[in-house]
């Protein structure tokens, strides 16, 4: 994007004075309210805008019609097509994976914008790492767009900037003004698109759109690359699980269904042919299929309950379950609660009787961070039987290895060994499932302390203590995060390898250590896209988004790690189920009240290397 429009940086250009009062106008008037009127109004009332441009609000109403669906039309019969748009960059494109999603999964992409100046997007990034396309087909009166853009790289520095700024980029709930982006440590490039003008959005760069002048309309559409897959999986979606955004483009399936689509045409082709780009993206694939099934699997996969039946002779689909928490997509393990549910759903008797998958559900993730449901009371539950998705990825190996060496053992085989994709990866249904049989078990209540006979402590839910007994003390999920920058998932499975003995002691001693000197590396990996260590990522990604916005506060309870969150309250079904005391109301880790912060412990801000 360099010398493209206007450059702002640190030390910023200038900027012409019509262009500056323009944008600034607009930017001034960043207040809206939402409804629906009929298109042809809509126009009306955009042309009078236009004819009185100097009316100031409240009489001047503007409205930007955003994210209206459109339906692709094939021409007539004969009819010559002419491309004037490359085939990598075009909607369901030659590089476009999303295409790979079956029809029942199929995410609408491919969208309609049309405003009238001085009408705005907030600042945001497109979602899961897509490429954006946004192509202006329509302008009156001199119509145009402004949009101010960052660099990919530049992410973690925006959101870390954002967060001083009391925001949060990926809730889209703050329109940037040109004092903000001056004031910004990190470049700001801008562009003003015209009539039949294509911008290209560059996955994660954060962007602000402000329209100028008369009615535009624009054809926008994302397009989802193998390397937008990882870096969605890596990096994207751990932090839509932390603010609660939806992820909408069902990520983990589109790498099930691409691993699927290149196994098949890795098999079907003859070996003396040129196979080099299929057989490259199949290996990345399975390398990112891998650390899905990782995160996805459980030793105990035999014994829970799963949503398919093995003698349905159709695939059934789970493509439209969700994390009622923070948004994220099912694709394989789920908790679930059948008494925690909308009012809506208790109309007779009948409607008490829940099918898996329509109860109340939590994802891993979700889970094994402390956040639930109201009474406490979920079952882990998993969409397919775990060897079905073990023998499709084992399937893609094979058909690697009809065309390379036979000692190339770099992918082996899972169906047999299963257990070994914790070797590989983080197994953060794992962690959940021992996190619940814990919850099972264990006694109400324990003392969450620094020391032995230390007065600094509290009371905690039992199974969010982890005690050591060669420090004859005890801590909670919260405060090993604050203290020795230890996740849930890291806590879990190495405490349950130890038990509480010296090996447990030395790595929590030594966690806070190593992660402040890996800081620089996990913020490289970030900036970059690339895999991270995915224990230190979940810790850092724990201590920097503390703020979230739940789908479901009225059902659901905040966990450990979140410290204030956005909520709208409704009305919840009667329930029978009481809540356990696993999850009382008043101590840190298990906040009742979601937009309050947990209170720390008596003496929290002493030294972060303090023994346990």
């Amino acid at each position: 994007m360099d010398g493209i429009g206007i450059h702002i940086g640190p030390n910023p250009c200038s900027i012409s004075s019509g262009s500056e009062n323009m944008v600034t106008r607009a930017l001034l008037f960043a207040t809206c309210t939402t409804g629906v009127i009929p298109r042809y109004h809509f126009r009306i009332s955009s042309r009078k805008c236009v004819l009185a441009p100097h009316m100031q609000p409240p009489k001047r109403r503007r409205g930007y019609m955003e994210k209206t669906e459109i339906a692709l039309l094939s021409g007539p019969s004969g009819s010559q097509r002419v491309v004037v748009i490359p085939d990598e960059v075009l909607f369901n494109g030659s590089d476009d994976f999303l295409k790979f999603l079956p029809e029942s999964a199929k995410v609408q992409t491919l969208m309609c914008y049309m405003g009238i100046g001085d009408t705005f997007t907030p600042f945001h990034k497109d979602l899961c790492a897509s490429s954006g396309q946004n192509l202006m087909c329509y302008s009156e009166n001199g119509g145009s767009s402004f949009w101010f853009m960052t660099k990919a790289s530049d992410a973690p520095t925006v959101v870390s900037h954002f967060h001083k700024l009391g925001h949060e980029v990926d809730l889209e709930s703050h329109v940037v003004t040109l004092e903000e982006l001056r004031a910004a440590p990190f470049d700001v490039y801008i562009a003003e698109q015209r009539l039949g003008e294509l911008v290209l959005v560059p996955p994660r760069s954060c962007h602000q759109v402000v329209n100028s002048g008369g009615i535009t309309i624009k054809t926008s559409w994302s397009r989802m690359s193998l390397d937008g897959l990882c870096v969605a999986a890596y990096h994207e979606l751990p932090i839509y699980h932390r603010v609660c955004r939806q992820e909408i483009y069902k990520v983990k399936s589109n790498i099930y269904h691409a691993m699927d689509h290149y196994t098949r045409v890795v098999e079907q082709t003859e070996p003396e042919i040129e196979l080099a780009a299929p057989a490259s993206k199949l290996k990345q694939l399975i390398r990112l299929f891998d650390d899905v099934l990782a995160q996805e699997y459980t030793s105990q996969h035999a014994s829970l309950a799963h949503i398919s039946n093995v003698s349905d002779s159709e695939p059934i689909s789970f493509d439209g379950i969700h994390c009622d928490f923070c948004g994220a997509d099912i694709f394989q393990s789920f908790f679930e609660c059948g008494k925690c549910l909308p009012l809506s759903s208790w109309n007779s008797e009948e409607s008490r009787i829940v099918v898996l998958g329509d109860g109340l559900v939590l994802c891993p993730s979700c889970y094994v961070e402390g956040r639930t449901c109201q009474c406490g009371e979920m079952q882990p539950v998993q969409c397919r039987v775990m060897g079905d998705l073990l023998q499709r990825r084992d399937r893609a190996v094979k058909a690697i290895r009809r065309f390379e060496s036979l000692a190339d053992q770099e992918l082996g085989y899972f169906s047999e060994h299963p257990n070994q994709l914790l070797e590989r990866g983080v197994g953060i249904f794992e962690s959940a499932c021992k996190l619940y049989l814990q919850r099972q078990s264990a006694p109400k209540m324990k003392s969450c302390r620094f020391s032995h006979g230390s007065e600094t402590s509290h009371p905690a839910p039992a199974p969010s203590v982890v005690s050591c007994k060669p420090c004859h003390a005890s801590r909670c999920f919260t405060h090993f995060l604050e203290r020795n920058s230890l996740h849930s998932v890291e806590i879990i499975g190495v405490a349950d390898r130890h038990g509480n003995d010296i090996g447990w002691h030395h790595h929590h001693q030594a966690s806070h250590q190593k992660f402040v000197s890996s800081q620089h590396t996990i913020l490289e990996d970030e900036k970059h896209g690339r895999k991270p260590d995915m224990l230190l990522r979940l810790a850092h990604l724990a201590k920097t988004y503390t703020t979230c916005k739940p789908l479901k506060p009225e059902l659901t309870k905040p966990g450990w790690y979140d410290q204030s969150a956005y909520v709208m309250l409704a009305p919840i079904g009667p329930s029978k189920a009481e809540a356990v005391s696993d999850f009382p109301d008043d101590v840190a880790g298990d906040q009742d009240t979601p937009n309050t912060a947990p209170t720390p412990c008596p003496g929290i801000d002493g030294p972060a290397d303090m023994d346990c």
